[in-house]
């Protein structure tokens, strides 16, 4: 299996609210390719405190967002750049089903979220191409969106929230209003604080 399809494999995941499956895929997936000693290090870096703040950046962002009326907001990070992130409030939107991302160049605020330096010494560039960062990069993504989704318990039902790296073929969509199957998109509650 490719990054690609890897990815689409956590967005899956994230749309149907099954958090731990998706961290469990996505584990298995960074010991496959780049070993079990990787995966150990990634699942052994605590986010306790990057969630705190993803939590306040978020719920600024959703006031904003609201404010400004917004339709969506993706929150960006980037792995080239110590995984720094920001919440786009954004003037569109797509559902995941139109398979296009382009409404994510209308955007019209931006929120400064949290660094993670840890995740960006973890990180290998070359996740395209060589299996051994490609299992790295799947389960920091994993991670990542695992993550949002704690800090965003109480993010506007109405409001879509997406999250993505620069060059990511499909945002990850976190939370989706009406999706199907998933009335008003409501996850299921995800245990305990981030590890």
């Amino acid at each position: 299996m490719d990054v690609r399809r890897a990815l689409e494999e956590i967005d899956q995941r994230a749309g149907a609210g099954r958090w731990e499956e998706l961290l469990e895929f996505a584990r298995s997936f960074c010991a496959d390719h780049s070993g079990e000693m990787v995966a150990r290090r990634i699942a052994l870096v605590d986010l306790r405190g990057y969630v705190e703040h993803l939590e306040v950046a978020a719920e600024r962002s959703a006031r904003l967002a609201r404010v400004g009326q917004a339709q969506a907001v993706c929150f960006q990070y980037d792995p080239r750049d110590r995984w720094r992130g920001l919440f786009v409030a954004c003037r569109s939107y797509a559902p995941r089903s139109a398979g296009d991302d382009r409404w994510l160049r209308d955007w019209t605020q931006v929120v400064r979220g949290p660094t993670l330096p840890a995740f960006a010494e973890l990180y290998l560039p070359d996740y395209r191409s060589a299996p051994q960062a490609a299992g790295r990069m799947v389960y920091l993504v994993a991670r990542t969106v695992e993550s949002l989704a704690r800090a965003t318990r109480r993010w506007p039902q109405e409001l879509p929230l997406c999250a993505g790296f620069p060059d990511q073929v499909l945002v990850t969509r976190v939370r989706e209003p009406g999706a199907a199957g998933r009335p008003g998109h409501q996850h299921r509650a995800l245990p305990g604080p981030a590890a």
